[in-house]
Order: structure tokens, then sequence, then C-alpha cells
């Protein structure tokens, strides 16, 4: 990532930064879509215990994705 170097070091780390957290919070929303996705095609419910599990994240992390589930 070619950040300005115009910019100051602490501009540079914020924009790194939430550049970070944009990727860590699509990567997770992809681990649960696809965790729910597998779950549907076994027949099962959607639980966030077995969401959780399959994803490799905490169940506190999927209640904070609960919108992915009402899409799915």
């Amino acid at each position: 990532m070619q950040l300005d170097g115009s910019l100051s070091l602490t501009e540079r780390q914020s924009l790194a930064a939430k550049r970070t957290n944009e990727l860590r919070h699509k990567a997770t929303e992809s681990k649960i879509r696809a965790a729910c996705r597998q779950l549907q095609d076994q027949g099962k419910a959607l639980v966030r215990s077995a969401i959780a599990t399959l994803a490799g994240v905490s169940v506190r992390t999927v209640a904070s994705y609960m919108h992915i589930l009402t899409e799915v």
C-alpha cells in the first residue's frame, strides 16, 4: 500500500489501520457466510455456536455479524 509521503506518520498509520480493519472485517464476513452455506447444504440449523466452530471465530463475533443470517 503506497501512501502519500507528504502525509504525517500519524495520518499514514491511521489510513493503514482503517484499511487493515476493512480487510479483517471482509475476511470475517466471508468466513461466516461460508459456514452458513455449509450448514445449509448439510440441512442443519444456523446456530451461532455451529457457525462459530465452522468459521473459526467466537460466538460473540458471530453475534456481531447477525445481519448475515438474515441475508442467507
